[in-house]
């Protein structure tokens, strides 16, 4: 009887973690995917940085040690670090094989609220609400730059694909891109009329992409700094944005509930993903650029497929819900295309 109800609606599964309590209504801030594709890293309201198994759902690991809200998480190039940051004050890098912490780096005098890895591993970067950006040596722990210049709190940093370049985005409403070898401001880009909340390079590094509470996304040229694409179509805030892993596809997380994916050349809304019940916070394409991660205030991490063909007006629901009474599978029939896939609770 089960086949038959799987074959009938297409169910996937929904799982719940151990234990319950801690994860039932703690926002999920931020999510990442590792290198293979076979695990995510999540952050969390609940104080921990947590790794999945992208095809079971099983919770692998609880790292432990930040004392406030895990604000972002990223993996290194290879898979073995996760890079953490808190509203704490705090930067962690964590061994993944053996869950310790390698280091905890201290120098923030606010919350941290952004932390990105370099593809050359050697450095990770954070960005906090003391309007700054660090450079950290990921050997060491030591701090290499304090990067000054943004004039209110800093939401996001990202490198460029060759680790040259570093890019912030910041409540004052700019896009600053930073020399990371002298540490100097290269350009600062304007044009959004609202906080900056989640900026990313382009796969190629030829575009730095931006979302932003002014409920736009833009996609500017990284070299001389023109703005090429405003993509409207939010109705609340864009919270995060993420390119697909072949560049042709954007991603953006918003407060209006939903995930929309782009078309990255001519900035057309190929879908809108719906299903959350709360604000979503993150999003992140797996590495083959398969499927979409999300992560929620409503406590969930869900997969999407973002390949489904429709159009910028088509919504969706996931297949499986979580019933938290029960911790238990209800299967529902998807409305239409651009369906959740899987579904972590």
């Amino acid at each position: 009887m089960a086949s038959a109800i799987l074959a009938l609606y297409m169910i996937v599964r929904a799982w719940a973690v151990s234990p319950p309590s801690i994860w039932e209504g703690s926002p999920v801030e931020s999510v990442g995917w590792l290198p293979t594709g076979a695990a995510l890293v999540s952050g969390s309201d609940d104080l921990t940085v947590r790794t999945w198994n992208a095809s079971t759902g099983q919770s692998l690991q609880i790292l432990a040690g930040h004392t406030d809200t895990v604000w972002s998480v990223a993996p290194s190039p290879d898979g073995n670090r996760i890079v953490s940051c808190s509203a704490d004050l705090t930067v962690r890098i964590w061994d993944v094989a053996t869950g310790t912490c390698l280091h905890t780096l201290t120098g923030h005098t606010a919350q941290v609220r952004s932390v990105a890895y370099s593809p050359d591993a050697k450095t990770v970067a954070s960005g906090g609400w003391d309007h700054t950006v660090k450079i950290w040596d990921t050997s060491t722990g030591n701090c290499l730059w304090t990067l000054k210049g943004h004039k209110n709190d800093v939401w996001s940093v990202a490198y460029s694909p060759d680790s040259k370049y570093l890019a912030s985005g910041s409540a004052d409403r700019s896009i600053k891109i930073w020399d990371i070898a002298t540490g100097r401001c290269l350009q600062t880009l304007r044009g959004h009329k609202d906080y900056l909340r989640s900026v990313v390079y382009s796969p190629d590094g030829a575009h730095v992409l931006s979302g932003s509470d002014d409920l736009t996304v833009k996609v500017w040229d990284a070299e001389n700094g023109t703005c090429l694409l405003t993509l409207t179509g939010h109705t609340y805030y864009v919270w995060s944005v993420a390119y697909s892993p072949d560049g042709r596809h954007i991603a953006s997380a918003s407060w209006d509930q939903t995930i929309k994916i782009w078309d990255a050349f001519s900035g057309k809304c190929l879908r809108t993903l719906a299903g959350h019940k709360d604000v979503v916070d993150s999003v992140s394409f797996s590495p083959d650029g398969s499927r979409v991660a999300s992560g929620s205030d409503d406590g969930s991490i869900r997969f999407w497929d973002p390949s489904q063909p429709g159009n910028g007006s088509i919504e969706s629901e996931p297949k499986a819900s979580f019933d938290r009474q029960g911790w238990g599978v209800h299967p529902t029939r998807s409305k239409t295309t651009g369906k959740a896939v899987e579904v972590l609770v």
